[in-house]
Protein backbone atom coordinates (compact mmCIF):
# COMPACT_ATOMS: atom_id res chain seq x y z
CA UNK A 1 0.00 0.00 0.00
CA UNK A 2 1.33 3.46 -0.82
CA UNK A 3 2.27 5.95 1.86
CA UNK A 4 -0.87 7.82 3.00
CA UNK A 5 -0.73 11.50 3.90
CA UNK A 6 -2.71 12.87 6.85
CA UNK A 7 -4.54 16.18 6.59
CA UNK A 8 -3.81 19.11 8.89
CA UNK A 9 -7.16 20.95 8.89
CA UNK A 10 -10.55 21.22 7.22
CA UNK A 11 -13.01 23.87 5.94
CA UNK A 12 -16.78 23.39 5.59
CA UNK A 13 -17.95 25.73 2.81
CA UNK A 14 -21.67 25.86 3.72
CA UNK A 15 -21.59 24.51 7.28
CA UNK A 16 -23.60 21.41 6.31
CA UNK A 17 -21.02 18.79 7.33
CA UNK A 18 -20.50 17.62 10.91
CA UNK A 19 -17.64 15.78 12.67
CA UNK A 20 -15.45 16.81 9.73
CA UNK A 21 -12.14 15.58 11.19
CA UNK A 22 -13.54 12.03 11.20
CA UNK A 23 -12.97 11.96 7.43
CA UNK A 24 -9.25 11.49 8.13
CA UNK A 25 -8.98 9.86 11.57
CA UNK A 26 -7.84 6.41 10.29
CA UNK A 27 -11.14 4.86 11.40
CA UNK A 28 -13.88 3.87 8.92
CA UNK A 29 -16.41 3.46 11.75
CA UNK A 30 -16.38 7.20 12.54
CA UNK A 31 -17.63 9.52 9.79
CA UNK A 32 -17.81 13.07 8.56
CA UNK A 33 -21.53 13.39 7.85
CA UNK A 34 -23.95 15.57 5.97
CA UNK A 35 -27.74 15.28 5.87
CA UNK A 36 -29.49 16.68 2.82
CA UNK A 37 -33.26 17.12 3.17
CA UNK A 38 -34.21 17.81 -0.43
CA UNK A 39 -32.82 18.73 -3.82
CA UNK A 40 -29.61 20.37 -2.64
CA UNK A 41 -25.82 20.33 -2.48
CA UNK A 42 -23.68 19.67 0.61
CA UNK A 43 -21.15 22.35 -0.28
CA UNK A 44 -17.50 21.39 -0.29
CA UNK A 45 -15.71 19.81 2.63
CA UNK A 46 -12.10 20.82 2.03
CA UNK A 47 -9.27 18.85 3.66
CA UNK A 48 -6.02 20.83 3.84
CA UNK A 49 -2.31 20.09 4.14
CA UNK A 50 0.07 22.40 6.05
CA UNK A 51 2.41 22.25 3.03
CA UNK A 52 2.03 20.73 -0.47
CA UNK A 53 2.35 16.94 -0.85
CA UNK A 54 3.29 14.88 -3.90
CA UNK A 55 0.35 12.62 -4.69
CA UNK A 56 -0.81 10.11 -7.29
CA UNK A 57 -4.37 9.45 -6.14
CA UNK A 58 -6.95 9.21 -3.40
CA UNK A 59 -9.21 6.59 -1.94
CA UNK A 60 -12.48 7.07 -0.13
CA UNK A 61 -14.67 4.96 2.15
CA UNK A 62 -18.22 6.23 1.68
CA UNK A 63 -21.85 5.57 2.63
CA UNK A 64 -25.14 7.18 1.63
CA UNK A 65 -28.85 6.50 2.01
CA UNK A 66 -29.57 8.52 -1.15
CA UNK A 67 -30.63 6.70 -4.32
CA UNK A 68 -30.07 9.62 -6.69
CA UNK A 69 -26.88 11.48 -5.86
CA UNK A 70 -23.67 12.70 -7.41
CA UNK A 71 -20.32 12.88 -5.63
CA UNK A 72 -17.57 15.30 -6.67
CA UNK A 73 -13.86 15.17 -5.74
CA UNK A 74 -11.21 17.77 -6.62
CA UNK A 75 -7.57 18.43 -5.77
CA UNK A 76 -5.99 21.86 -5.28
CA UNK A 77 -2.81 22.44 -7.27
CA UNK A 78 0.06 24.58 -5.97
CA UNK A 79 -1.07 27.50 -8.19
CA UNK A 80 -4.40 27.42 -6.21
CA UNK A 81 -6.39 26.08 -9.19
CA UNK A 82 -8.66 23.06 -8.67
CA UNK A 83 -8.68 19.89 -10.79
CA UNK A 84 -11.71 17.60 -10.81
CA UNK A 85 -10.68 13.97 -10.31
CA UNK A 86 -14.12 12.34 -10.10
CA UNK A 87 -17.83 13.07 -10.48
CA UNK A 88 -20.46 10.35 -10.21
CA UNK A 89 -21.64 7.62 -7.85
CA UNK A 90 -19.38 5.47 -5.67
CA UNK A 91 -19.41 1.89 -4.42
CA UNK A 92 -20.21 1.90 -0.73
CA UNK A 93 -18.53 0.47 2.37
CA UNK A 94 -15.26 -0.33 0.59
CA UNK A 95 -12.21 1.81 -0.21
CA UNK A 96 -12.70 3.16 -3.74
CA UNK A 97 -9.42 4.26 -5.38
CA UNK A 98 -9.29 7.26 -7.72
CA UNK A 99 -5.78 7.60 -9.23
CA UNK A 100 -4.66 10.69 -11.14
CA UNK A 101 -1.54 12.06 -12.81
CA UNK A 102 1.09 12.60 -10.08
CA UNK A 103 1.26 16.20 -8.86
CA UNK A 104 1.94 18.45 -5.89
CA UNK A 105 -1.34 19.28 -4.15
CA UNK A 106 -2.34 21.60 -1.30
CA UNK A 107 -5.81 20.24 -0.48
CA UNK A 108 -8.70 18.04 -1.61
CA UNK A 109 -12.39 18.83 -1.55
CA UNK A 110 -15.50 16.68 -1.72
CA UNK A 111 -19.19 17.47 -2.18
CA UNK A 112 -22.44 15.55 -2.55
CA UNK A 113 -25.58 16.60 -4.37
CA UNK A 114 -28.92 14.87 -4.63
CA UNK A 115 -31.79 15.34 -7.03
CA UNK A 116 -34.64 13.86 -4.97
CA UNK A 117 -36.75 15.56 -2.34
CA UNK A 118 -36.18 12.97 0.38
CA UNK A 119 -33.86 13.27 3.38
CA UNK A 120 -30.57 11.42 2.91
CA UNK A 121 -27.39 10.82 4.88
CA UNK A 122 -23.94 11.15 3.30
CA UNK A 123 -21.04 9.79 5.35
CA UNK A 124 -17.29 9.83 4.59
CA UNK A 125 -15.68 7.17 6.77
CA UNK A 126 -12.15 7.82 5.53
CA UNK A 127 -10.53 9.95 2.82
CA UNK A 128 -6.89 9.19 2.05
CA UNK A 129 -4.30 10.76 -0.27
CA UNK A 130 -1.55 8.49 -1.62
CA UNK A 131 2.05 9.44 -2.13
CA UNK A 132 4.28 8.03 -4.80
CA UNK A 133 7.21 9.94 -3.36
CA UNK A 134 8.15 12.02 -0.39
CA UNK A 135 9.57 15.41 -1.23
CA UNK A 136 12.82 16.59 0.38
CA UNK A 137 14.84 19.75 0.09
CA UNK A 138 18.59 19.56 -0.44
CA UNK A 139 20.52 22.77 -1.07
CA UNK A 140 17.24 24.59 -1.78
CA UNK A 141 16.11 22.15 -4.51
CA UNK A 142 13.18 19.77 -4.31
CA UNK A 143 14.07 16.14 -4.99
CA UNK A 144 11.93 13.00 -4.96
CA UNK A 145 12.58 10.01 -2.75
CA UNK A 146 10.89 6.62 -3.08
CA UNK A 147 7.74 6.36 -0.98
CA UNK A 148 7.64 4.08 2.00
CA UNK A 149 5.86 0.97 0.71
CA UNK A 150 5.60 -2.19 2.78
CA UNK A 151 8.33 -1.04 5.14
CA UNK A 152 10.97 -0.75 2.37
CA UNK A 153 12.50 2.43 1.04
Amino acid sequence: MPYVYNFDSWDDELGKWSTEANAYDDNVVTNATCILTGVENSGYLTLNFASPVFSSGVQIYFLTTSIDYSFNMQVQNTDDSWTSIFTGTLAQLIFVPKPYTPRLIKAVKIACAQSSGRASLFAVGEYQVWAIAKRSKINGSLISKPALIGGLV
